[in-house]
Order: structure tokens, then sequence, then C-alpha cells
């Protein structure tokens, strides 16, 4: 699937409640030169979520990512893989809202202390009307900056 998003540095969260908050884990770690996802989601009503993730750049904005749920047991050799490896770890809370689109409000926690938002939307030239609670805080577009992508904010620690 090609997944195709902007993204913006916010200066604080928004005040209005979220329709969802998920507290993510991300591990890290490049086999045979490509980078893997490792992600543990778990939402405030309790529900798991396990994935497994390649993804690919095409462009600025855009991203060829391969995403499938994967099972406990799976879940647990690629952590015994990752434990034994190089690798790198985020963990963020994210924060959805729904309107005309869907936003995704990540609050990274281990001490990066940066607050993301990413809509995804099916072209980069496709108009966007930023919402209300969203357009204020807005500091700075990011899209397309690597220096911003979540596997080059991950802490890179082989023993996490």
């Amino acid at each position: 699937m090609i997944e195709t998003e902007r993204r913006f540095l916010l200066s604080r969260l928004p005040q209005s409640e979220p329709h969802q908050t998920w507290n993510l884990q991300q591990w890290y770690i490049k086999l045979e030169g490509q980078w893997i996802r490792i992600r543990s989601a778990q939402s405030e009503t309790g529900q798991i979520r396990l994935t497994h993730t390649l993804k690919t750049r095409i462009e600025v904005g855009s991203s060829e990512e391969i995403e499938r749920d994967i099972s406990l047991e799976e879940f647990n050799e690629w952590m015994g893989l990752i434990q034994k490896s190089p690798h790198r770890r985020i963990s963020k809370i994210r924060r959805v809202w729904e309107d005309t689109h869907i936003w995704e409000i990540d609050q990274f926690t281990d001490g990066i202390g940066l607050i993301i938002a990413e809509v995804e939307i099916s072209d980069l030239g496709q108009y966007l009307q930023i919402p209300a609670y969203i357009q204020p805080l807005i500091l700075e577009e990011i899209t397309g900056r690597p220096g911003f992508g979540n596997r080059n904010l991950a802490m890179k620690n082989s023993n996490s």
C-alpha cells in the first residue's frame, strides 16, 4: 500500500478530547538491508495490536508500507532477535482525532519531548483543510524531513 502523509511539528497537544488514545512501543531492526518495524500498541480500553511493518520511502511524503498483524508468539520471536541485535526503539502516546481526515498526534516519550501531527492524504498536492484545533499549534511543516522520521528519532540502544 502506498502511504502519503503530511506531518507537522506542534507546540503542544490540542485542547479537545481525542477519539482514541494508544500507547506505542516501536522497535526498528535492519536485516538484509531492509528496516523492519515491530510495534506493540495498547489502547486506553486495553486492546493490544502487534504489527510487523516494512516501509520504503518512494518520494517526499510517500512510502510503500507493508504492514501485517502478528501473533504474540511471533512478536516474542522478533523481540528475542531484537534483544540480540543492534536496534532502535521509540515510545510515544498516539492520540487520534477523526473529522474529514484522521489526524494522528504523537507525543514522544523517552525524553524526546516532541509532538508531531500526521495526516494521510491521497496526494501531496491535495488541498488540506487543517482543523481549527490543530492550526494554531503548528510550529512548522516537517513533511519529508528525515530527521523527524520515527526511525531517526528512535533511541539507538542495543539493550532496550
